[in-house]
C-alpha cells in the first residue's frame, strides 16, 4: 500500500514536471515562430531593396551608355 502511494506521488511529480516542461517548450516555440516571421519579412524587404537597387543600376548604366553613344556620333 505504501509502495503504491509512493509510486503515485512520484508519477504525479513527474507529470507536473512534464507539464511545466511542455509549457516552457510551447513558449519557446511561439517565440521562435515569431522570430521566423520577423526574419521572413526582413528577407522579403531585403529582396525588394536589392531589386530596386539593381533596377537603378541598370537605368544608370543605360543612361551612361546612351551618353557614350551620343558622344561617339559627334
Amino acid at each position: 500500500m505504501i509502495q503504491a502511494k509512493r509510486s503515485a506521488e512520484t508519477l504525479a511529480k513527474d507529470a507536473a514536471f512534464a507539464e511545466k516542461k511542455l509549457a516552457s517548450l510551447k513558449q519557446k516555440l511561439s517565440a521562435a515562430e515569431q522570430e521566423v516571421e520577423v526574419t521572413r519579412r526582413k528577407a522579403e524587404q531585403a529582396k525588394i531593396s536589392m531589386e530596386q537597387a539593381t533596377n537603378r543600376w541598370k537605368q544608370a548604366t543605360d543612361a551612361l551608355a546612351n551618353e557614350w553613344g551620343k558622344t561617339e556620333i559627334k
